[in-house]
């Protein structure tokens, strides 16, 4: 999904947000259900984090390839 644009993940039954370029496998997306997966593009994904500190909107950035945003 990279190539279209799309390089951010939302799992969106844990709320954890994975940066496809720099994915490894401890990041479980090969185990995340298909149902569960949003893909998201770059203006997406700012008006998330954007919202995050401004809401109670409770959005993790993935600790393996999203470091800079993650709240655990």
């Amino acid at each position: 999904m990279v190539f279209w644009g799309f390089p951010y993940l939302l799992n969106t039954a844990t709320r954890e947000v994975h940066y496809l370029p720099a994915k490894t496998e401890q990041c479980g997306i090969s185990r995340m259900k298909r149902k569960n997966k949003q893909y998201l593009c770059r203006n997406s994904f700012d008006r998330l984090v954007i919202d995050l500190y401004g809401s109670d909107l409770e959005i993790n950035g993935c600790r393996h390839c999203l470091s800079k945003h993650d709240t655990d």
